[in-house]
């Protein structure tokens, strides 16, 4: 009889447990309302795996979790808020996946251990400053029909060496990979049409871009003080195009043509 009891007791717990919704079991402090995940603790450390059910990441929810090392988004994400991961010291890879469709800007600010972004996400932007100051980060994988790089969002990734900016892009922002000082190459594929002010300046090691034919437009001071700025190297005969935006020249015209006269006096 008392076997009988015992098994029917630990039945109805398998059963109890089961039924436990997937973020009553995460960790102490975490907040939640709904499909939104308010806030996650800031003493926690370790991988924080987000629960099933959650669609939105509110803006800070991260912010300060300096012990969070990596983060596991659920299937379904829509949104990571601004600021959502803003100085979180410990976290190092990142992977962001196809369901989001908007990501907040900041979002990864100050992140200075990252070193691996892998973005899948439908966005058509990368927010402004949204890896500012990543001074670690060595890899982006960017999103395909992707259009713009926000203003700065590569600002001061100091290990970047290299930035492949994939089909479709139309625009890069200004300062959008200022004061990346290990910036070798830049790759551009096409469809670009132009670059912001500032957009590649202090970037002390750069020494190649490839793919400025189509670019229209080059606002002042792209590629102020660095490798291209004062030697013609890695450009396949756009060169003097360079020097023409690090001067603070403009690419004019409907057809992008250059004032080859305003060339022709540098």
């Amino acid at each position: 009889m008392i076997k009988h009891i015992l098994v029917s007791v630990a039945l109805l717990l398998n059963s109890v447990v089961a039924i436990i919704p997937a973020w009553s079991q995460v960790p102490v402090g975490v907040r939640i309302d709904g499909d939104v995940l308010i806030k996650w603790p800031v003493e926690y450390k370790g991988k924080a795996v987000v629960p099933d059910g959650v669609h939105h990441i509110a803006d800070y929810a991260f912010m300060d979790c300096n012990g969070v090392t990596d983060v596991v988004f659920p299937n379904g994400v829509q949104t990571i808020g601004e600021n959502a991961f803003s100085r979180c010291f410990g976290l190092t890879d990142v992977s962001i996946p196809k369901s989001v469709t908007n990501i907040g800007s900041s979002a990864f600010f100050l992140c200075w251990n990252l070193t691996n972004l892998v973005i899948k996400a439908k966005i058509d932007s990368v927010p402004h400053s949204m890896c500012l100051r990543c001074v670690r980060l060595e890899r982006v994988e960017f999103p395909e029909k992707l259009l713009d790089i926000g203003a700065e969002a590569f600002l001061s990734c100091r290990s970047l060496k290299a930035a492949e900016v994939p089909n479709g892009v139309t625009n890069i922002s200004d300062k959008a990979f200022a004061m990346c000082s290990n910036l070798e190459k830049v790759e551009i594929s096409n469809g670009l049409m132009s670059i912001g002010d500032r957009a590649f300046a202090l970037c002390y090691n750069l020494k190649k871009v490839n793919g400025l034919a189509g670019v229209c437009e080059l606002e002042k001071d792209v590629f102020l003080e660095n490798g291209l700025y004062h030697r013609e190297v890695g450009i396949a005969g756009l060169a003097r195009v360079i020097r023409l935006a690090a001067k603070g020249f403009s690419l004019e015209g409907p057809d992008c043509r250059v004032d080859l006269f305003a060339m022709d006096r540098l």
